[in-house]
């Protein structure tokens, strides 16, 4: 890096005991050295997921938006129908770190396969096993809990607001899944609902295949305890590359606050969330450049993340359902 730009880590310090500091250093330590191709832990995301952004927290709210310039996604929970009690069994917000990993999942293995159809066999449970470093059932099982949001992400109505060629407003339905697949439970101590597999619509899928951005699955895996870390680390994935000024490209703190923060209420108390966030997703991404400034960010142009010429997807994608 520059002189001219400072290292985050110099300006942020995390506490070196605590439990999110040291997974942290491990996952730096895994990464360093070597490409995510060398690593085989090379994964996919769709580009939009990189500018929208789901919910960080767990809420009850039966939708949730989320707006980026001209561009706003709109999320509503969805419902699940249960053919033995014959009802409908609504489904929560996918909220937090698991759902931004699983939609890698979807993409990795969409591409990979070319398909629309994603089991949720044992490409799947590897896939946890990896990211959560288990992958055991029950009420309460990492595999549960996991395909809990999976649920969720696959049940809910998104949507996209964005400006047409012709000057008008856009909607256009982005959402996940057109058939899901889920067992109930009978007994008490089971898992509620047990997704098996599901297809994807036809528009997701197109724009899988053709507007997915490589990413470092490993990075996924240390940052998805820190939903505005893996959010500020998609976006640097897919911006930085992207800076095309000469001298950089300067974000006020407003305006990345109106991206990444609009909850929060004080710029002062979201600069300092973000600087920490930012230094876990440059942790990840050590070519990233950047530096920040009294009145914001200033980004460069970086090499990418993962080079799009050797990318090959995750491997755990490449396992048979």
């Amino acid at each position: 890096m520059p002189d001219e730009f400072t290292a985050i880590a110099d300006l942020i310090k995390l506490p070196e005991t605590t439990r999110g500091s040291r997974r942290l250093a491990e996952g730096v330590e895994a990464i360093f050295g070597k490409t995510a191709a060398e690593r085989d832990d090379i994964g996919y995301l769709l580009t939009l997921h990189a500018a929208c952004y789901l919910p960080r927290r767990k809420t009850n709210l039966p939708a949730y938006e989320h707006t980026n310039g001209p561009y706003s996604m709109l999320i509503r929970a969805g419902a699940l129908w249960n053919a033995r009690a014959r009802e409908w069994i609504p489904q929560p917000l996918p909220y937090g770190g698991k759902p931004r990993a699983l939609l890698s999942f979807v993409a990795s293995y969409a591409k990979r396969h070319k398909t629309k159809e994603i089991p949720l066999g044992s490409s799947f449970t590897a896939f946890v096993r990896e990211m959560a470093g288990s992958a055991t059932g029950g009420a309460k099982g990492s595999l549960t809990l996991w395909k809990t949001q999976f649920a969720a992400l696959a049940a809910a109505d998104i949507r996209i607001g964005l400006p047409s060629e012709d000057g008008k407003s856009r909607t256009r339905a982005v959402s996940i899944a057109t058939d899901i697949d889920v067992w109930f439970a009978r007994t008490p101590g089971e898992a509620t609902v047990f997704p098996e597999a599901v297809t994807l619509t036809d528009e997701y899928y197109v724009r899988l295949i053709d507007h997915a951005m490589p990413i470092d699955q490993l990075a996924f895996k240390y940052l998805q305890h820190d939903p505005l870390a893996l959010d500020v680390y998609c976006w640097l994935t897919y911006r930085l590359p992207r800076v095309h000024e000469p001298n950089g490209c300067p974000i006020s703190w407003h305006s990345l606050r109106k991206q990444f923060g609009p909850d929060y209420k004080e710029v002062r108390r979201f600069r300092r969330q973000f600087l920490k966030a930012i230094e876990k997703a440059v942790s990840v991404y050590p070519n990233a450049r950047l530096e920040p400034k009294r009145t914001g960010l200033l980004i460069q142009n970086s090499p990418p993340a993962v080079t799009r010429r050797q990318s090959r997807v995750v491997k755990i994608a490449d396992l048979a359902p």
